[in-house]
């Protein structure tokens, strides 16, 4: 095999991927502007503080019907005072 990445004519690149729990037979070439994002990290009630305005993390949605983890990006921030 050759290297992890590949230069397109469009300028675009392509990087090889394996996907967890998959073997090498199923590699795939994709293209790193559309199919690739940056990795979101989930975060402690502690690190509140660090977050800041287009940062992406790990959010929990609870609805009545379903609770989920996604994917988001800080928009805005505010601030509010802890009360013991």
């Amino acid at each position: 095999m050759g290297h992890g990445h590949r230069f397109l004519n469009d300028g675009d690149i392509n990087v090889h991927v394996r996907f967890v729990g998959f073997g090498s037979e199923e590699d795939e070439w994709v293209n790193l502007k559309t199919s690739v994002r940056e990795r979101s990290i989930p975060l402690e009630n502690s690190d509140c503080k660090k977050v800041k305005p287009g940062d992406h993390v790990l959010c929990f949605q609870e609805r009545r019907d379903l609770a989920r983890y996604y994917d988001a990006c800080i928009v805005e921030i505010q601030r509010r005072e802890r009360f013991a």
